[in-house]
């Protein structure tokens, strides 16, 4: 969550609480909530190899229900030395949908996606429906319908169609980004696409087992793009204190395209109507790109990535 939102969060709580002490209310009333409940669907197409296509389902829930409940434990990590193993709990959310049947399709290419329960505390890819490995290679610039039937709910569906996956030209891009230098990024040209490019760390095992997971000023960075454009230039970033490194440290750098559902939700609603739509937390009402029949988003993003070297 952004700083703009968490503002406008905060300002409608105050707005709330200065509205309510205009009255004297005479005795406590139970909050209830009698809404019929409804799907939360969370459905991503990715063109990026790294990342597969899934669908999250959730159902809204009551202010007395919990939102999350334990399924397991997961011994993560053995201590040789003091002979002690590191216990991790598994929980879930309590509201998510397990039994639904999910198709995904493109004209008569349809394709059945398969609930996929976590099994470790790590998997963070699970608890969604997915499709059979090798069973679904998505296209650019191609259109995509989904179904979802879950007993109890209405149907839900779902449309969009699928950006183009925007390439870096590496070979205008300087191997290594400095902290306290502009640093010019060219990528080809996507007419009428927005993106959004990122820059980060790579932790090899070795920085790791040495420094840990450290915080270097100007190593990170995050910018939405307009894709035909071809060009953004990040500024130096002014660091008060030293990093304390001075050896190069691989880098990556991703661009993303994002197709018209997954902008207008992930960009443009970070500024528009307040939600509490949370799909990894308890959920009750919220907003509906690209998706009929309940909230929620279907979206699609296409992604290329390069490794750089960046130089604290």
């Amino acid at each position: 969550m952004n700083s703009n939102n968490l503002s406008l969060r905060i300002w409608i709580i105050i707005l709330i609480l200065i509205t309510n002490s205009c009255y004297a209310p005479q005795e406590w009333e139970d909050l209830e909530s009698d809404l019929e409940p409804v799907l939360n669907v969370y459905g991503l197409i990715s063109l990026d190899p790294d990342v597969n296509s899934f669908v999250r389902i959730y159902r809204t829930t009551d202010l007395e229900e919990l939102s999350a409940i334990l399924v397991g434990i997961d011994s993560i990590w053995y201590s040789e030395e003091d002979d002690f193993w590191w216990i991790d709990s598994i929980y879930e959310p309590a509201n998510i949908i397990t039994d639904a049947v999910v198709t995904v399709w493109s004209g008569e290419d349809s394709t059945q996606f398969h609930y996929v329960p976590r099994e470790y505390s790590w998997e963070f890819d699970k608890n969604n429906y997915q499709a059979a490995e090798g069973l679904f290679t998505p296209q650019a610039n191609t259109s995509y319908h989904l179904s979802i039937v879950a007993p109890g709910f209405d149907t839900v569906t779902g449309y969009l169609t699928t950006p183009e996956i925007p390439v870096l030209i590496d070979s205008l891009i300087q191997d290594s980004v400095s902290r306290d230098q502009p640093y010019e990024i060219f990528w080809q040209t996507i007419s009428e696409t927005k993106g959004f490019i990122s820059g980060s760390l790579i932790y090899e095992d070795q920085f790791v087992e040495e420094n840990g997971f450290v915080d270097i000023c100007g190593a990170w960075f995050e910018r939405v793009v307009d894709l035909d454009d071809g060009h953004y230039t990040l500024p130096p970033e002014f660091c008060l204190s030293d990093t304390g490194f001075s050896s190069p440290i691989p880098y990556y750098l991703r661009l993303v395209s994002m197709d018209e559902n997954y902008y207008e939700y992930f960009i443009l609603g970070e500024t528009g109507d307040y939600s509490n739509f949370l799909l990894d937390a308890e959920t009750t009402i919220g907003r509906a790109v690209g998706i009929e029949g309940g909230y929620g988003l279907f979206g699609a993003i296409g992604s290329h990535a390069i490794e750089l070297t960046f130089l604290p």
